[in-house]
């Protein structure tokens, strides 16, 4: 089992344990306190309680364990870019926005990015190849985020000069989006 869900299944697993020991717990300390029945309805009343607490505590699990899978799913894939980038990918959505890549491209997380004249850039690390040209590797890709017509004269898109730096941050982003 792998450690994720190995943390979902103890989440789910904790969430009932708790809701079975508070019944019990509530269920003994009552008892303590009055060693005669209690009557039927308070019986029925506890239970509803019990149960609601459980299934609140069940409800939480089953909402938060895929929130917690997205969640590291995201950081290993940020992870896994900026060690074979060498870049930042929190630091590009700026930079893309100040370098008018927002302006051409769909980016997904870029405020902006609706531009329709390059293509959408989700998915940017199961290419093949960029612009058709060159072997989607990150220091292809970073080379053709700084100076595109080096490589296609003929492209739309404009060489960006940006530093080696900056190009790197964006080619980590931008291979951590739709991947």
């Amino acid at each position: 089992m792998s450690t994720v869900r190995a943390r979902v299944f103890w989440l789910a697993a904790s969430a009932l344990a708790a809701g079975a020991a508070l019944l019990v717990f509530r269920s003994k300390k009552r008892h303590a306190a009055h060693p005669a029945s209690p009557p039927p309805d308070e019986l029925a009343g506890r239970g509803l309680a019990a149960l609601g607490i459980v299934l609140v505590l069940c409800l939480t699990a089953a909402i938060g364990a895929p929130m917690l899978l997205r969640a590291q799913a995201a950081a290993g894939r940020e992870r896994w870019a900026a060690a074979i980038t060498g870049g930042d990918p929190a630091r590009a959505p700026v930079l893309m926005v100040r370098n008018g890549c927002a302006g051409c491209h769909v980016i997904a997380g870029v405020p902006g990015a609706q531009g329709r004249t390059g293509p959408e850039l989700a998915g940017m690390g199961r290419q093949k190849f960029i612009a058709g040209l060159l072997p989607n590797t990150p220091e292809n890709l970073a080379a053709w985020i700084r100076d595109a017509r080096r490589y296609d004269a003929h492209t739309a898109m404009p060489s960006t000069l940006i530093s080696k730096a900056q190009s790197r941050d964006i080619a980590a982003y931008l291979y951590t989006i739709g991947r």
